[in-house]
């Protein structure tokens, strides 16, 4: 039954129908490849953006361990410091060396300024001056690095006053090395803050809860709570990958990287997690979306218009064929086809045309035939006729 109406439709939906539908398809596949397209090129971006973030957060310490370490050699060489040290004169480097620290830790953020005695034994800490004498070879190993080279040794490492960027240099004096000294910075929130600050991205620095403890502990963060998943934290710590993924924080979508943390020795120590609000991209990505739309609506209402007007003009020609055979059949003799193209309508035309002039030609032969069997007939009877009187 519905095959039925199918072929009793107008040709002209006949036609359309079909467009109609290869145009929709045609305009819903360009938008969904056009969206994800957008999509997939704006996510690659995010990604980049993040990662090159990662990046420079590494950076900054390299940074700020280059700059620990110039000031560690800057002291080193002076020579009124070195001879102090040497002579183990705790006064005198404190008269030297402590209104030079305070200036530090109020202008660049040095945390750390502090002498050592071999083999890593605490002498003089320009930042707790009543606290020293402590050793610390078991677990201060850019001291005990520094000492056995002869060379400056720097980068991440937990000390008595936590975790951050230490530089350690030798002291010689006479040639003989008398000590180390070194320099650190905070590795905690003002850092992060500092990063915040110039990027606009949240960090969160996650350690080990306990040493061969594969669960993650917020050692300082710019956030107020954790959004980097148990697993990943084990993955960047463990194989040192860079990962990304997406969460929620207070009802809002961040885009987050999380990557390993090393410390002077290459060894991961920490992983730190950039998170930056997605908001911004994903109303790029509507954006994106609604003039894809807008794009293939436009498109599909153009495709439907063209569509529309070669039926028409294709129905037309077929009904002015229809319409001209109608005529011919109800006897109009005159009612000739204008040929109008060379297509199958026009050869149609044409051979409606020709039987036309074949119908013509037929009727004008029966026509002639049936006036010559009229004058024949008339002609036989007038000779019958005369036979008649001829033979009476």
């Amino acid at each position: 039954m519905k095959l039925a109406r199918l072929h009793n439709i107008s040709l002209k939906w006949k036609l359309l129908i079909p467009f109609l539908f290869l145009a929709s398809m045609g305009a819903t596949a360009l938008f969904a490849v056009s969206y994800r397209f957008q999509a997939s090129l704006i996510h690659v971006n995010e990604a980049e953006r993040l990662r090159n973030q990662y990046q420079y957060f590494l950076n900054d310490i390299d940074f700020k361990t280059n700059m620990a370490m110039s000031l560690a050699y800057l002291v080193a060489g002076n020579p009124d410091v070195a001879e102090a040290f040497a002579k183990r004169d705790r006064k005198r480097l404190i008269d030297l060396l402590h209104p030079a620290y305070q200036r530090l830790n109020q202008d660049l953020g040095v945390k750390q300024f502090h002498f050592h005695v071999p083999p890593a034994t605490s002498f003089l800490r320009l930042h707790a001056l009543d606290e020293y004498g402590e050793r610390m070879e078991a677990y201060r190993h850019t001291i005990n690095k520094a000492r056995e080279t002869g060379s400056g040794v720097g980068g991440l490492e937990r000390g008595v006053f936590g975790f951050g960027i230490r530089s350690v240099v030798p002291v010689f004096y006479d040639e003989k090395q008398v000590g180390t000294v070194e320099f650190g910075l905070s590795f905690e929130e003002p850092l992060l803050e500092d990063f915040k600050k110039n990027y606009g991205s949240d960090l969160t620095l996650y350690v080990q809860e306990e040493l061969g403890v594969n669960r993650p502990k917020v050692f300082s963060s710019t956030l107020d709570k954790a959004l980097l998943p148990i697993e990943l934290f084990n993955q960047a710590f463990n194989t040192g990958e860079v990962v990304f993924h997406t969460a929620k924080l207070d009802g809002r979508d961040m885009a987050i990287i999380a990557g390993p943390v090393r410390d002077f020795s290459s060894k991961v120590v920490a992983v730190v997690e950039i998170s930056v609000d997605r908001s911004p991209t994903l109303a790029l990505l509507k954006r994106y979306g609604t003039i894809a739309v807008v794009i293939g609506l436009a498109g599909l209402a153009l495709s439907i218009s063209f569509v529309w007007f070669i039926s028409v003009m294709f129905t037309r020609r077929i009904e002015e064929v229809v319409q001209a055979a109608d005529q011919i059949a109800a006897g109009h003799r005159d009612a000739r086809i204008a040929v109008k193209s060379a297509d199958e309508l026009g050869t149609m035309a044409r051979a409606i045309n020709e039987m036309l002039t074949s119908l013509e030609e037929s009727r004008r032969k029966v026509r002639d035939y049936a006036q010559n069997l009229e004058l024949m007939v008339e002609h036989r009877t007038h000779a019958l006729k005369e036979s008649e009187k001829t033979y009476l």
